[in-house]
C-alpha cells in the first residue's frame, strides 16, 4: 500500500505567499483488510501492506497487540526491533538527503560511494535481525533462545563501518555544530553543511513553530477508539491546535536549536535537527550493539484487548491503536506523522505564509528544503501560482 502523493500549492499575492493548500492526504485504508483477522495474521499483513516505514509500522502493531493481549516480548526481540527501527530511520533520513539535496544545493556524491553506503545500511539492518522479531512475543524462537538480551553478533562492526561513511557524506568528515559560533564557521564541505548554509540565507519565519505532539497516550486512545476517530485522523489537532512531530520537537531543547527557534530561523533549526536525528539514531544503534538494553515500548493499555503504541520514526511519532475480541482484531487505526506535519493549518502554512515570492525559484527551493526537513519519505507535487 502506497501512501498518496500530496499536492502542495502556494499562492502568492502582492509578492508574498498568502496561502498554502495541502490536498491528497487521507488516512490509511488498511483497516477493512485487517478486521476479523487473527492478531498474528494482522502483523504479517501490516508488514506487507505498508511501503513507507514498513519496519516501524510492523513494530507499532506488534507493540499495540502485545500490550492488548498481555504478551511480553523477549529482551533480545525488543532489542532487535528497536535496532531495526533505528536502521530504517537512518536509511530514510540519510538517503533522502543524499538523493534530493544535491538538486537544491549541488554536489551530488559519487555513485560508487553512494552505492557502498546503501550496501552498508542494508548490512546494519541484516545484522540487527533476530528470528521472530516480527512475531507476537518473538514467536517460538524466543522461548528457546538463550544468551544475553542483545542483538546478534556483527551489528557492532556494521555500525562502526557505517559511521565514517555517514560523516564523510553529510559532514565532510567534520562534526555537527553545537554553538552559534561553531555554526557560523561550519565548514561547507559536506552535503549536510551545504544544505544548512543554503537555509541560513533564507528570511526568518515570523511565526513560532507549532507546539510539539505531547498528547498523553491514554487520552489519545480515547479519541482513536471513539466515534470521531475518522475525522480526527484526517485532520488531527490536540487541545485545539495543529501539532508538529519529528526532529525539531525532539531536539528543541538543544541550546543551538532553541537559539535558532527564538530567532525565527526555523528552516536552519529543522535541517540541523534532522542531522541531529541521524547521529542520535547512530548513537542509539551503537549502544544496542554494545549490549545496552532496549528502551521499553511506548504503549498504553486502555482495557483488556484494547491498547495503543507509539514508535518514533524518521518522520515523527507513529501511533497504532488496536482492539482484539474473541481472538480476532476488531479495531485497528494508524495515526502517521504526515497527518500532523501536513495539517492544513500546521507547519507548512506557518512556515511559508508571508514569505517573499518575488523570486519564484528561491521560494520553491525554500519549500523543498522545508519539506525535506519535515518528511524524508513523502511523495509530493509542489505548485506555486499567482493569486488575485
Amino acid at each position: 500500500m502506497r501512501e498518496p502523493t500530496l499536492n502542495i500549492t502556494l499562492v502568492a499575492v502582492h509578492q508574498a505567499v498568502s496561502s498554502v493548500t495541502v490536498s491528497g492526504w487521507r488516512p490509511a485504508e488498511a483497516a477493512p483488510l485487517l478486521l476479523g483477522q487473527p492478531p498474528g495474521a494482522v502483523v504479517d499483513m501490516v508488514g506487507r501492506l505498508f511501503t513507507l516505514c514498513r519496519v516501524a509500522q510492523t513494530v507499532a502493531t506488534l507493540d499495540a497487540l502485545e500490550a492488548a493481549l498481555g504478551i511480553e516480548a523477549a529482551p533480545a526481540v525488543r532489542a532487535s526491533r528497536q535496532a531495526l527501527v533505528l536502521a530504517e530511520a537512518l536509511e530514510q533520513g540519510a538517503l533522502r538527503l543524499l538523493l534530493e539535496a544535491p538538486r537544491l544545493v549541488g554536489g551530488a556524491p559519487e555513485r560508487d560511494t553512494l552505492r557502498a553506503f546503501v550496501g552498508q545500511l542494508k548490512a546494519v539492518a541484516a545484522r540487527a535481525e533476530v528470528a521472530g522479531w516480527n512475531r507476537l512475543g518473538g514467536g517460538p524462537e524466543a522461548r528457546s533462545r538463550g544468551g544475553p538480551p542483545g542483538v546478534p553478533p556483527g551489528l557492532a562492526g556494521a555500525v562502526a563501518d557505517l559511521e565514517p561513511m555517514l560523516e564523510d557524506l553529510l559532514l565532510g568528515g567534520g562534526r555537527l555544530p553545537e554553538t552559534t559560533d561553531q555554526l557560523a564557521t561550519w565548514s561547507g564541505q559536506g552535503l549536510g553543511a551545504r544544505v544548512v548554509a543554503q537555509a541560513a540565507d533564507e528570511p526568518p519565519c515570523p511565526l513560532p513553530p507549532p507546539p510539539g505532539l505531547d498528547a498523553d497516550l491514554a487520552e489519545l486512545g480515547g479519541v482513536l477508539g471513539g466515534p470521531g476517530a475518522v475525522g480526527f485522523l484526517a485532520r488531527p489537532t490536540w487541545r485545539g491546535q495543529a501539532r508538529e512531530t519529528g526532529p525539531l520537537p525532539r531536539h528543541a531543547r538543544a541550546p543551538l536549536i532553541a537559539h535558532l527557534i527564538n530567532g525565527g530561523h526555523l528552516l536552519v533549526a529543522r535541517l540541523l535537527a534532522r542531522l541531529m536525528d541521524l547521529w542520535g539514531a547512530l548513537a542509539d544503534l551503537r549502544a544496542l550493539a554494545q549490549g545496552a538494553p532496549a528502551a521499553p515500548p511506548m504503549t498504553c493499555l486502555e482495557s483488556p484487548g484494547r491498547a495503543l503504541a507509539a514508535v518514533e520514526t524518521a518522520r515523527g511519532r507513529l501511533i497504532h491503536h488496536v482492539a482484539v475480541a474473541d481472538g480476532r482484531v476488531a479495531g485497528w487505526r494508524a495515526l502517521p506523522p504526515t497527518a500532523w506535519n501536513f495539517h492544513p493549518s500546521g507547519v507548512l502554512s506557518r512556515a511559508l505564509i508571508g514569505q517573499p515570492a518575488t523570486d519564484r525559484a528561491a521560494l520553491e527551493r525554500r519549500a523543498h528544503l522545508l519539506i525535506l526537513a519535515l518528511d524524508p519519505c513523502l511523495a509530493y507535487h509542489l505548485t506555486v501560482k499567482e493569486g488575485g
